[in-house]
């Protein structure tokens, strides 16, 4: 962590990390261009088997019936009305349905945004000299402390999408995120330490 908070003429490592988060930024704006791409495309293909489907329909009206222009045309503009409205109502209902498992989802990608929320923070802390490497302690007690932060951002994120989704299990999602984060974290660094003294670190 040395590079990272050296001041003078070794600044490329923070240069480094704001070329990754433009990098991310662009990547953000494309994936939107791509989607909202995806989605007209997707508008045009049920208008146009919506339009197959009308013309059949008028084709077998006109051969039953024999009704006046007039009615044809106002029938054509309720019928467009509809068309727009129902293809709207299945791209949502087929974008926008409910997974099966909504809990597990919601506490995964709050826990994703812990992780985040720690990982940027601590980053920013020593690129800008607020946190020195020196004091280990020191460190700990910092990393304990955005953890503590970052928890408001993971049950703000999971509450949200909970509520997005119609979920109502909040106690079962409180419980993972309370212990399935802390027990992986251990894990890691207990799985690190074991190869550290199998290499006979000091």
């Amino acid at each position: 962590m040395d590079h990272y908070v050296k001041t003078g003429n070794n600044n490329i490592h923070l240069a480094n990390i704001l070329y990754a988060i433009l990098l991310v930024g662009a990547l953000v704006i494309t994936l939107t261009f791509l989607l909202n791409k995806t989605i007209r495309a997707d508008f045009k293909n049920i208008d146009l088997i919506n339009l197959k489907r009308k013309e059949k329909r008028d084709e077998r009206r006109r051969r039953d019936n024999t009704e006046d222009e007039i009615g044809l045309t106002s029938n054509k503009r309720k019928s467009d009305i509809k068309v727009e409205d129902v293809t709207w109502k299945r791209l949502q209902g087929d974008v926008f349905r409910k997974p099966d498992f909504a809990v597990l989802l919601c506490t995964m990608f709050g826990m994703g945004v812990h992780t985040l929320m720690i990982a940027y923070i601590m980053i920013i802390s020593l690129a800008t000299g607020l946190v020195a490497p020196a004091g280990r302690w020191f460190s700990l007690y910092n990393a304990f402390m955005y953890f503590l932060i970052a928890g408001a951002c993971n049950g703000f994120c999971t509450g949200r999408l909970m509520k997005y989704f119609g979920a109502t299990e909040w106690r079962f999602s409180a419980s993972i995120a309370a212990f399935c984060l802390p027990t992986m974290v251990i894990f890691v660094f207990l799985l690190v330490d074991i190869i550290e003294y199998f290499e006979k670190s000091s």
